[in-house]
């Protein structure tokens, strides 16, 4: 028989500890409203079976969260996961509960933990997501390792091969893959590089160097290095990148169209100018983004291999998802405003360089210049709408479908 749960005396910790009762029974009441409430001051109130500890402010607003998204009482088991949970990241590990409109001092006047006594409606979002971003990352971490595939069996009859000139693809990486897709939907071989009897690598008969908006292009490899693990934040990845003048080498469209004009000939490298459009399989932007705060958390537990293993299999969860809640984010996310002008030096470059040096172009090149800023773009993420997605993530199939703002 387990000890008796001493009663709570002291008014704060009795006003928390029963919002706490009251959240776990699937109430939505904000902190500073049931403090005023009469159930905040109900006798004989003890500590939930499970918690040892007063959760974090953080973490009891993500509770309330979800528990208002999922319009019932959470199961018990999530609902403590998400209490005992602290904060990974930089940042404090939890936020003790203070008395609304008191500021930064609790009920008897002083100072208990290390960080300052906080009111859970006025929390900055990105603390909530960074104990969702944990949450969800502990449970990723948790599914058993996906079985290994096993080699095909090579078939008795081989299919026939694709005869013509051999066409390789250049590119960043949602832009490339369509236009493989498209090749070889429509017949074309496309090139398997092979090592020849005497040595070296086969060549293509033609390169395809596919040149979409330098600004989609950032975001096709910021969502392609998420996807295998980084945990990069939008902003600060442009930024790093212009801090080293070099764009990821799927961008250098001069130099990759250069080096295969070397050695198979000028007229035999084709540039490609593609706007696209996202196709089913492809993340948006906000989507991207819930799955790089994640990473920032696997990076602590899992490396290499591993790590985008797990990024690889939440990145198939999030495809649509924000789209299927009613959150799809914005319809174009834009660079920074600091790195607009970078931006357009780049792109001008970029064009200037594959005009002058000849090579037959599909498309209309000068379209490719960004266009100046308009009111109303898009710079960076709304933390609102990335806190509704990862709540869809830990409430699949009971999220409602609402705006967050």
């Amino acid at each position: 028989m387990s000890p008796a749960v001493p009663a709570v005396t002291d008014p704060l910790e009795r006003a928390a500890w029963s919002w706490v009762a009251h959240l776990l029974a699937g109430g939505t009441t904000a902190w500073a409203a049931w403090v005023e409430s009469p159930e905040s001051v109900a006798h004989d109130v003890r500590r939930p079976v499970g918690l040892d500890a007063l959760p974090g402010a953080a973490q009891l607003e993500l509770l309330r969260v979800l528990v208002e998204a999922a319009g019932a009482p959470l199961e018990e088991s999530l609902a403590l996961r998400v209490l005992r949970r602290p904060a990974p990241g930089r940042g404090p590990v939890d936020l003790p509960l203070g008395w609304p409109g008191e500021g930064q001092v609790t009920a008897d006047g002083f100072h208990h933990r290390s960080a300052p006594p906080t009111d859970p409606g006025s929390l900055d979002v990105e603390e909530v997501l960074r104990v969702a971003a944990g949450v969800i990352a502990d449970l990723l971490l948790e599914e058993p390792a996906a079985p290994r595939r096993r080699t095909r069996a090579v078939p008795t009859r081989l299919p026939r091969p694709r005869t013509g000139p051999s066409v390789w693809v250049e590119g960043p990486p949602r832009s490339r893959a369509a236009v493989r897709a498209e090749l070889a939907a429509g017949g074309t071989r496309l090139h398997r590089p092979r090592l020849r009897w005497r040595g070296g690598r086969t060549l293509p008969d033609r390169v395809l160097v596919v040149v979409p908006p330098l600004e989609r292009g950032l975001l096709e490899v910021w969502e392609d290095r998420s996807v295998a693990g980084a945990a990069r934040r939008w902003e600060r990845w442009v930024q790093e990148i212009q801090g080293s003048n070099r764009l990821p080498p799927s961008l250098r469209s001069r130099s990759v169209a250069l080096w295969w004009a070397e050695r198979i000939g000028a007229d035999r490298v084709q540039v490609t100018v593609r706007h696209g459009v996202d196709a089913a399989g492809d993340l948006s932007a906000l989507e991207v983004d819930v799955l790089r705060r994640v990473n920032a958390v696997l990076v602590l537990h899992r490396g290499g291999d591993d790590r985008a293993a797990i990024a690889a299999r939440l990145g198939e969860r999030l495809q649509g998802l924000g789209r299927s809640i009613g959150v799809p984010g914005p319809a174009e996310l834009r660079v920074p405003v600091a790195q607009l002008r970078w931006l357009q030096a780049w792109s001008a470059r970029i064009t200037d360089g594959l005009t002058r040096a000849g090579y037959p172009v599909d498309g209309d090149l000068a379209s490719l210049r960004p266009r100046p800023p308009a009111e109303g773009d898009v710079h960076s993420l709304d933390p609102r709408e990335v806190l509704a997605l990862m709540t869809a993530l830990l409430l699949p199939g009971r999220a409602a479908r609402r705006d967050p703002r």
